[in-house]
C-alpha cells in the first residue's frame, strides 16, 4: 500500500532528523581548542567528516519527501561550506567563525519566515524550495525541513488511517498505538468539534498533532518519556495575547491594549513554547493544554484582536 510506504518514509525522516541533531552535538566547538594545536587539527577533521555525513542525511531526508528539486540546493549548499572549511585550515578563529556561521546559527528572520509560511490547514505562502534558500546554516536547513513536515496537514493524510473519532473529527494516522487511541477517544476539547489530525509513531515514542481552530492550526510535537513527556508547540495565530500568555512554557508576546481593552499589537501574530507533562496522566494533561489554547472566538473577548465592550455581555452585566 502507498500509505504504508509513506509511513516508512516519515519514520525514516525523523530518524535522520535525530541523527543530524546528534552530529550537532559531536561537532560542537570547544573554547579549549585554542590552547592545543592537536585538538584543533582533530576538530577540523571532525568537522570535515561530520559535514559529509550530514549532507548524506539531508539528502536522505529529501528522498523521504520525494523532492528532487531541494536535493540540488542541498548539494550546492554543502559544496559551498566544504570549500569554506578547507580555506580555514587549522586556524582557531577561522574554524570558530565557520562553525557559528555555517553550522549552529539560527537567525530570528529565518524563524519568523518559517512560522509565517508553514501554517497548517492552509496553502503555504512559499514553496519549500524558496524557504530553504533563506537558510544559511545546517541548523536552519534542519529547522525548515522539520517545520515543513510537522505543519503540512496533507502529509498526515498520506499515511495509513488507523483510528477515527467521527463525533469530534479526530483522525489518527501512522501506526496503531494505545496512547494515540486514548487521545482520540477522549478528545472533547470544546463545545464544538476541532478537526484534529494525529501522526502516531510508537516506535519513536512520538506523536505529532494538528488541531484546527486552536490558534488557527495548533501544532504539537510530543515526545513520550517514561516519567515525563515533552511537548513543543506552535500557535500560528495568537487571537488573544492575554490567553496565550497564560499557556505553560509559552514564549510570551507583548500585550498592548487600547483604552477599551482590545489588543492593538499586530507586530507579533504567532508564538511557540515547550513544556513538560506527566506521562502517567498524559492524556488528560494534553487535552487540558489544548483546551486552554485560544480560538477565533477568543478574539472577541477582552484582550482579543476584535474585542468590543458593546458586544461583551459579561462586562455589560458587571457595570
Amino acid at each position: 500500500m502507498k500509505e504504508e510506504e509513506n509511513l516508512k518514509k516519515i519514520q525514516l525522516f525523523f530518524k535522520y532528523n535525530l541523527e543530524i541533531k546528534n552530529l550537532f552535538v559531536k561537532m560542537a566547538f570547544n573554547e579549549e581548542f585554542k590552547y592545543n594545536n592537536y585538538y584543533i587539527e582533530e576538530y577540523s577533521d571532525k568537522l570535515y567528516f561530520g559535514i559529509k555525513d550530514m549532507e548524506e542525511l539531508f539528502l536522505l531526508m529529501c528522498d523521504c519527501l520525494n523532492n528532487e528539486n531541494i536535493k540540488i540546493f542541498i548539494r550546492e549548499f554543502f559544496t559551498k561550506i566544504q570549500t569554506e572549511l578547507v580555506s580555514c585550515g587549522y586556524n582557531y578563529n577561522k574554524l570558530k567563525s565557520f562553525y557559528e556561521k555555517n553550522i549552529s546559527t539560527m537567525h530570528e528572520k529565518l524563524l519568523n519566515k518559517v512560522k509565517k509560511e508553514f501554517v497548517g490547514f492552509s496553502l503555504f505562502g512559499e514553496s519549500l524550495e524558496e524557504v530553504l534558500k533563506s537558510a544559511t546554516s545546517t541548523n536552519e536547513l534542519l529547522h525548515v525541513l522539520h517545520c515543513y513536515v510537522v505543519n503540512s496537514d496533507y502529509i498526515y493524510r498520506m499515511l495509513p488511517l488507523v483510528k477515527e473519532n467521527e463525533e469530534y473529527e479526530v483522525q489518527v494516522f501512522g501506526s496503531e498505538w494505545k496512547l494515540a487511541s486514548e487521545i482520540a477517544d477522549n478528545f472533547e476539547v470544546d463545545a464544538y468539534a476541532c478537526p484534529t489530525q494525529i501522526i502516531s509513531l510508537p516506535n519513536m515514542h512520538k506523536l505529532i498533532i494538528m488541531v484546527r481552530d486552536k490558534g488557527h492550526a495548533l501544532t504539537i510535537e510530543l515526545d513520550v518519556g517514561d516519567k515525563k513527556s515533552i511537548i513543543h508547540y506552535f500557535i500560528p495565530k495568537i487571537c488573544n495575547p492575554l490567553i496565550v500568555n497564560k499557556l505553560k512554557g509559552v514564549r510570551k508576546v507583548p500585550v498592548i491594549l487600547d483604552e477599551e481593552g482590545k489588543s492593538i499589537n499586530r507586530d507579533v501574530t504567532f508564538t511557540s513554547g515547550i513544556c513538560e507533562l506527566d506521562t502517567e496522566n498524559l492524556v488528560n494533561e494534553l487535552i487540558d493544554f489544548i483546551k486552554s489554547c485560544p480560538t477565533d472566538e477568543d478574539m472577541n473577548k477582552y484582550g482579543g484582536w476584535f474585542y468590543s465592550p458593546e458586544k461583551d455581555e459579561n462586562r455589560k452585566s458587571s457595570r
